[in-house]
């Protein structure tokens, strides 16, 4: 099981799996191809046991044979014999009746590589997954839950009786409609309001962020400001928004997204400021629109871009 507890993945199975379990069974499925086929012959026991459901009482001796036939006739092998009792449980409560998923309960994983992806939820909600991010959705009676790695742009259909929760590294987002990004590496989340209102939380405090607010969360705590540039929409759009944005500002961004090393040769050139639009341009055509207009000199010098 690569440490992973069983009880984990049969939690996901009946839908009572909590986002941080989600994304643990995500990173699990990640780790190997033999790890994908335990759950998925799992989940297609579980499916089968469905068929089940209407027993009239729970036997646990019923359920191990039951259980043990549907392997078979499957042909289903796990290796680890613990997994027999594993998965004979989750026949019990599928014949009880206890547990059993109801339709609207579902559970969606998205992940993109080298491509921005966007992904309609069942409750209508979009979502617009920048390269190398992942997420994993359960919609529930009371709840909608999504653990997010990496960045990814929101639109919420709004529903007041079940609230959107997001969980991404030190964050949690709630809210009930509106559109937001987020964005989460290492050490921080980062949350940017379009529309409607977001509450944000992490283990010290709490904040109400509105349109035009970014609010950065750490472990520490939570800070908010105001925006003037659009730099969280660029993998939606491929336009680069400034407005009065300093160069020690934008630097870092177009670093991120062209892959390059731009620096600075002194402090004086990181406090000049540019508004203007780089639409689908590549990384020439910025250094030379920044070139005439804030009258710097760029070199090339040992793999860095430097500013003069």
């Amino acid at each position: 099981m690569n440490n992973l507890s069983e009880d984990i993945l049969i939690k996901v199975l009946i839908g009572e799996a909590s986002v941080q379990e989600m994304n643990m069974v995500q990173d699990w499925l990640a780790q190997s191809p033999e790890n994908n086929k335990t759950y998925h012959d799992l989940k297609a026991i579980w499916d089968k046991s469905e068929v089940l459901k209407n027993e009239s009482s729970p036997d646990v001796d019923e359920a191990w044979q039951n259980f043990k036939k549907l392997t078979n006739d499957n042909k289903v092998a796990f290796k680890p014999r613990n997994w027999w009792t594993a998965a004979a449980a989750v026949l019990v409560i599928s014949l009880a009746g206890w547990w059993f998923l109801p339709k609207e309960n579902t559970i969606t994983t998205v992940a993109s590589t080298a491509s921005v992806v966007t992904d309609t939820l069942s409750d209508g909600s979009v979502i617009t997954l920048n390269k190398n991010s992942s997420f994993t959705y359960q919609d529930s009676k009371s709840q909608r839950k999504l653990g997010l790695k990496g960045e990814a742009f929101f639109n919420i259909k709004r529903d007041e009786n079940k609230p959107f929760v997001i969980e991404s590294g030190n964050a949690t987002i709630t809210v009930l409609g509106t559109s937001f990004n987020v964005k989460n590496t290492k050490n921080t989340t980062e949350i940017v309001v379009e529309t409607g209102l977001v509450k944000v939380q992490n283990k010290n405090q709490t904040a109400q962020v509105m349109p035009g607010e970014k609010v950065v969360s750490t472990n520490l705590e939570l800070k908010k400001t105001t925006i003037n540039d659009e730099f969280y929409n660029y993998y939606r759009t491929q336009k680069i928004v400034c407005r009065q944005t300093r160069l020690s500002e934008l630097i870092p961004v177009l670093n991120e997204i062209y892959q390059v090393n731009i620096v600075a040769d002194n402090q004086h050139i990181l406090n000049k400021e540019i508004t203007t639009v780089f639409d689908k341009k590549n990384i020439n055509e910025v250094l030379e629109v920044l070139k005439v207009t804030l009258d710097l000199n760029v070199t090339n010098e040992q793999n860095k871009i430097i500013l003069k």
